[in-house]
């Protein structure tokens, strides 16, 4: 399992018995979860995409309907614009490097424009 992950790019070349497994703990915690805010608040939504996306061969209608809004849904929960960045990498190697660095970037523009 640890070879066919790595070799599509969901797994670090360097992750040990316990990363996969934690992996795996957290994709089957995500696709059990649905969250969805029962609130409106005038707050800012900042939404950060990954620009790769994992083919997933089946997925809930509700899922498939989200997936279609660049906002993935969340321009419900707030009456002002959802502000969408797409950063390279997929859902778990945008946060990795060398991808992590753009992420930071914009995450800290985004910041700088709040605070």
């Amino acid at each position: 399992m640890k070879e066919q992950l790595q070799k599509v790019n969901l797994l670090s070349p360097s992750a040990g018995v316990t990363q996969v497994r934690g992996q795996i703990e957290v994709w089957k915690a995500s696709f059990l979860t649905y969250y969805a805010p029962t609130e409106v608040r005038k707050t800012p939504i900042t939404l950060f995409r990954a620009r790769e996306f994992h083919s997933v061969k089946m997925l809930p209608d509700e899922l498939s309907e989200i997936l279609q809004d660049p906002t993935w849904g969340w321009n419900k929960f707030s009456p002002d614009p959802v502000e969408v960045h797409f950063v390279p990498g997929n859902h778990e190697t945008m946060m990795t490097n060398p991808h992590v660095q753009v992420l930071a970037e914009r995450l800290g523009v985004s910041l700088d424009q709040i605070i």
